[in-house]
């Protein structure tokens, strides 16, 4: 048990431990993931929408020359 409360930076006194440590950099990479998935949906949503109403505009355009 001499080595049990040692840490990363290998002082027992070390504010955080391992596991504390591990638990809030995992966290930390999954809200960053989750903010980068949905930021590339959005974009990708948001260039269908563009898409949709450009080819709306063209039907419109089209049902007004025929």
């Amino acid at each position: 048990m001499k080595y049990a409360n040692k840490n990363i930076m290998g002082h027992p006194n070390f504010k955080y431990s391992n596991y504390k440590v591990l638990v809030f950099t995992g966290a930390f990479y999954l809200l960053q993931r989750n903010a980068q998935n949905r930021k590339n949906d959005l974009e990708r949503h948001n260039s269908l929408l563009l898409e949709e109403l450009v080819s709306g505009f063209r039907l419109l355009n089209l049902k007004h020359e025929t």
